[in-house]
């Protein structure tokens, strides 16, 4: 098999890379808290391994991992790494373009973080525009919350920021950093000054309100929620093997896309 791993490679091997036009995978993540019994680096250690397994299977080429993300709402709790939304953009905007100025036209984001997406988002616009050229993003965090379904027998108790998928799958993906010592149900509120709270999105009359609320105004305590007494390295394994086949699924797909536009 050939060489996966960008940084890893000489100039003179992506140049050789580029020809059998490969799809590039690139991995955002985040750097923030998840919680007290999962790692602030959650995120782009799945976004990482993901791609990673990914691009073996697919004989695809996998970017060194951009670790951090625009986490705001975490922003006052201590590991939080948080870099402004401009400045993100401008950074995602220069890996498209130096991947793409190479020849490669098959570039998929792996962007773990939802606040994360509508940055990509506004890149792949102004590339559509300016190049004429169609990219993707899959999001590994809206994946795996679907199999919390088949696994947990109360899935809407144990998934949250802080429980569960996030704190199986770190116990699979890095078990010598995860403990569950005392660990138990989260206690965030179910209202803020008012109104109806849902995890972090403050709700009327069944509907989502957009307002500005961090993690600490919801859960204090815990700068997190959920329930982290289930679940364990076996699920994180189970999860994480089924967000590879998904992805890979996707990029056998997306490689035979003709992802060039006639409008630019």
């Amino acid at each position: 098999m050939s060489k996966i791993n960008w940084a890893r490679m000489t100039w003179l091997e992506i140049q050789q890379a580029q020809k059998r036009n490969p799809v590039v995978i690139i991995p955002i993540g985040t750097v923030e808290t998840h919680g007290p019994h999962t790692l602030v680096g959650l995120e782009t250690i799945i976004s990482e391994r993901l791609a990673e397994e990914v691009a073996k299977r697919t004989n695809s080429l996998v970017l060194p991992v951009t670790p951090f993300g625009h986490s705001d709402s975490f922003a006052e709790i201590p590991g939080t790494i948080f870099i402004r939304p401009e400045v993100l953009e401008g950074f995602y905007e220069d890996i498209f373009r130096s991947v793409f100025k190479f020849g490669f036209d098959h570039l998929l984001f792996l962007t773990a973080h939802v606040p994360n997406q509508p940055i990509i988002k506004r890149v792949f616009r102004k590339m559509r525009a300016e190049k004429g050229i169609l990219a993707a993003s899959l999001n590994p965090g809206r994946i795996a919350p679907s199999y919390v379904r088949d696994l947990f027998e109360k899935p809407t108790e144990v998934r949250g920021h802080g429980a569960e998928p996030g704190l199986s799958l770190a116990e699979y993906l890095c078990p010598e950093d995860v403990s569950r010592e005392g660990a138990k149900p989260s206690q965030s509120l179910k209202e803020f000054r008012g109104f109806e709270a849902e995890g972090m999105s403050i709700k009327f009359q069944g509907f989502d309100v957009l307002m500005p609320i961090n993690m600490e105004d919801i859960a204090p305590e815990t700068c997190g929620y959920g329930d982290p007494t289930q679940g364990g390295p076996e699920m994180g394994k189970i999860m994480f093997e089924r967000m590879v086949d998904v992805v890979t699924a996707f990029v056998e797909k997306f490689k035979q896309m003709d992802t060039w536009l006639e409008e630019a």
